[in-house]
């Protein structure tokens, strides 16, 4: 208990405007081909911060800028452990601060940028665990341990809510895959709640910005639906009907709107009027796809990855005002993009 309010009084520090020096940062993205590229919204210059001769995925800014997390590869097998590391935003100075993750699992900043919240297991298939690690690498603390022989790493995924106070993330306890329901932890209290409760998949959770709703996606009438509920896992809703899957939920900063992705006609992107029900195109590729969507800082703009193939990696990073509908090809040089991450994404002001 001692831990988890340690934990939870790291999370409460006033949550600070985005500093001076940072600004011209709202216009940076991150993406992994292995390797981890930056690239310039503004002028699209690609620029290479990692080489190194293992796989490097899940770059997330720090809430400041001035720093990349990430994870990388540290044995030789694809699907064996990983660590979690952090660099300055120029590439320099790498440092591993926690060498114990199981398959790839992407880590949380705090609001302060003091430490990072990341899933892991002991051995694969063995216990769920979400720790937190100082930004130095110091006070590795276990901020949660579910007891399962058959537990599902990659599935637990856990966001912060809003107010940094809580955590949403799913849990697979029967181990095959197809039973993914979604659980709350109240870091001050560590108390721990189901929210969904069915058989089915139950996730990439998403908090609106007000607080007041999680969205997340659900296999539990055959294709991934988007569905919203609030914080205590009550009035579920089915917001999406769709003849495809749906992915990605993201609300837009009036937490009335919502983008996402499907494939329903190909891979797509989409925005939904929550309170009206009505979905407009976002993207018409028929060609080729869109996928890999994430939202600016600010709300107002969407960064995606656009190919033939979302397996080896899109040929494309587009970015798109949500506004007007345009969109541009920031970089005819990507290298088969995967991950992309933009400055300030996990964070709120």
């Amino acid at each position: 208990m001692k831990v988890l309010k340690l934990v939870f009084v790291l999370i409460c520090v006033l949550f600070a405007s985005v500093p001076v020096a940072a600004q011209n940062q709202l216009q940076e993205l991150v993406f992994t081909n292995g390797d981890i590229f930056r690239v310039d919204v503004d002028g699209g210059v690609v620029t290479q911060l990692t080489d190194t001769p293992v796989y490097e995925s899940n770059p997330v800014w720090s809430p400041d800028g001035t720093e990349i997390a990430y994870t990388a590869a540290i044995t030789d097998d694809y699907y064996g452990q990983y660590g979690l590391y952090v660099m300055n935003a120029d590439g320099s100075n790498a440092g591993l601060l926690a060498d114990d993750l199981m398959w790839r699992s992407k880590a949380l900043w705090l609001a302060d940028g003091s430490a990072l919240i990341y899933a892991t297991s002991p051995v694969e298939g063995g216990d769920c665990i979400i720790n937190s690690v100082k930004r130095d690498g110091s006070d590795v603390q276990e901020m949660l341990r579910k007891h399962s022989v058959q537990c599902n790493v990659p599935n637990l995924n856990p966001v912060l809510s809003p107010d940094g106070t809580q955590l949403v993330f799913g849990l697979d306890e029967l181990g095959n895959g197809l039973n993914t329901q979604l659980f709350r932890l109240k870091l001050a209290s560590g108390e721990l709640t189901q929210l969904t409760h069915n058989r089915a998949t139950n996730t990439a959770p998403n908090w609106s910005p007000d607080g007041t709703q999680i969205a997340y996606i659900s296999n539990q009438e055959g294709l991934f639906q988007i569905y919203a509920m609030n914080p205590d896992g009550s009035n579920i809703q089915q917001l999406t009907h769709r003849n495809g899957n749906n992915f990605g939920p993201y609300w837009l900063p009036d937490s009335q709107h919502i983008v996402f992705q499907s494939d329903q006609h190909g891979y797509n992107i989409f925005e939904l009027d929550v309170t009206k029900g009505v979905v407009r195109n976002l993207t018409n590729l028929t060609k080729s796809g869109a996928w890999g969507m994430v939202l600016s800082p600010d709300g107002t703009q969407i960064a995606y990855l656009t190919g033939d193939d979302p397996v080896a990696g899109a040929d494309h990073v587009s970015i798109m005002n949500l506004a007007t509908g345009q969109a541009q090809v920031l970089s005819d040089d990507t290298n088969k993009a995967y991950s992309l991450g933009w400055y300030g994404l996990n964070w709120r002001p």
